[in-house]
């Protein structure tokens, strides 16, 4: 039977710590594991039992570290008072009792060794009360874990080491490892994550009353052109495709049988009717268009990640998590004639002739009308940042190769804040290499401008007939 918990995942709060105790008491006899460890009853006002709780911790204390990290988050666990199908639980016990007798066999160092918790829990028999020692994750750097007080034959300074489903007395090899552990101290990676450009960051308001706001001024300019006299007709305004004298004289002659051609087919009603449509249709692409307008607009936030050792640090990536109503985007350059917002084209102006008798106008299929310039797709970038959105975001910069005391810039990402929004925005970054098995954690304060900017700030940066 499989142990029935995520494994990935430390036991914190107390339902997490209640979800372990539930799964072991599920699991089979044989799914002990590196990482865990239960006892169905010992007696806490015996010296064995202490021994026997010490023997466990040592051992998840002297583990590897990137072996650790493979499960709950490189905690180590040992659970009193419950094993596969059984739950007696403990007795009740003094907390400062229970520290001074392992503190005997820890050391006074016990308590960033590992914290006892007693759980309670309902197994299906009523409540009972569960002993969880949880096992800080080891690190690089740490030293070798000893036992600080003998017990029978087994003399103060004893190592022990936990493997799949049993902790036993270290060997050879497994001092080499621990020694090797404990040197790491001297390559500890050290990094540093600053934002190098792209602050403070702009808020875009998005808000309905800014939605109806720029809806309103797109109605008013389609709208223009029923206050405005029509063009005149003239010789030159027929797109004929022919510039023969001969044939404009055959189409002087047929125009005035043309049955009124050229003037706008369009009464006022479905041009109103035409303009309400393209305004729900602009309304449906605001959240894209704010996208695409910000990619092109804003300026990027650009990372800079310092190497603060004398390692060489392989294939190095951060992935930077910012909370709140945020989103990130690829920025992007415009081709020529590119939309800035992607919107639909306004209808033509009321009062705009209808096409000429002849036109000769090239058609297009749909499906190959691009943003942009038809041709190859652009080539594998191995540094391009993954964006992951969902109401706040994560971005995963992929960094490469970084030197001794050097450092690399990420390359450029949008971040789009929604106002209203705090004057900081405190980010967090992990980093990893894959030439040493650590993560490197830290913060950045993200600064917010004072003013955000309205739709119009964001869209208007063309005149409204460049845009389609």
């Amino acid at each position: 039977m499989t142990l029935d918990y995520d494994q990935t995942t430390a036991a914190v709060r107390l339902d997490q710590k209640q979800a372990l105790i539930a799964a072991a008491y599920k699991a089979g006899a044989a799914d002990e594991v590196g990482w865990l460890e239960w006892k169905s009853h010992l007696d806490l006002t015996d010296r064995r039992s202490f021994f026997t709780i010490a023997k466990a911790v040592l051992g998840f204390a002297n583990r590897m570290p990137d072996r650790a990290l493979r499960n709950a988050e490189g905690h180590g666990y040992l659970l009193v008072g419950v094993e596969p199908g059984q739950a007696r639980g403990i007795e009740e016990i003094d907390s400062v009792e229970l520290y001074r007798n392992l503190e005997g066999y820890l050391g006074s160092d016990i308590g960033r060794l590992c914290q006892p918790t007693v759980v309670p829990v309902d197994l299906g028999n009523g409540l009972v009360n569960v002993l969880l020692i949880d096992v800080e994750p080891p690190q690089w750097g740490d030293p070798i874990h000893v036992l600080r007080k003998g017990y029978h034959d087994v003399t103060a300074g004893a190592v022990f080491v936990r493997y799949d489903g049993r902790t036993e007395r270290a060997t050879p090899e497994d001092f080499d490892n621990l020694n090797e552990r404990a040197r790491r101290a001297l390559q500890q990676v050290r990094l540093t994550a600053t934002v190098l450009s792209g602050g403070p960051l702009h808020p875009v308001d998005q808000g309905l009353e800014a939605q109806e706001s720029w809806l309103a001024l797109e109605t008013e300019r389609c709208h223009a052109s029923l206050h405005s006299p029509p063009p005149p007709a003239s010789e030159g305004d027929h797109n004929t495709g022919a510039g023969s004298p001969a044939i404009a004289n055959i189409l002087a002659q047929v125009r005035p049988y043309s049955l009124g051609l050229n003037a706008d087919p369009r009464s006022r009603d479905q041009y109103l009717r035409d303009v309400a449509r393209h305004v729900e249709e602009c309304e449906r692409e605001i959240p894209r268009a704010v996208r695409r307008a910000a990619a092109i607009r804003m300026s990027p936030l650009i990372l800079r990640v310092t190497n603060l050792t004398d390692l060489n640090l392989a294939d190095v990536e951060i992935q930077l998590y910012i909370p709140g109503n945020v989103e990130a985007v690829h920025p992007r350059t415009p081709t020529a004639n590119e939309s800035l917002t992607g919107f639909p084209p306004p209808p033509k102006p009321f009062g705009t002739p209808a096409t000429a008798l002849f036109p000769f106008q090239p058609s297009i299929p749909q499906g190959l009308l691009l943003n942009g310039p038809i041709g190859r797709s652009p080539a594998y970038d191995p540094f391009r940042p993954d964006i992951t959105n969902g109401g706040s975001t994560t971005i995963v910069f992929p960094l490469g190769h970084i030197r001794p005391r050097q450092h690399a810039d990420s390359e450029d990402i949008v971040v789009i804040l929604s106002a209203p929004a705090p004057s900081t925005i405190t980010a967090s970054w992990s980093a990893t290499c894959s030439n040493h098995d650590v993560v490197i954690t830290g913060s950045l304060e993200l600064t917010v401008a004072d003013s955000s900017l309205s739709l119009t700030d964001l869209f208007e940066e063309t005149p409204h007939d460049n845009r389609g």
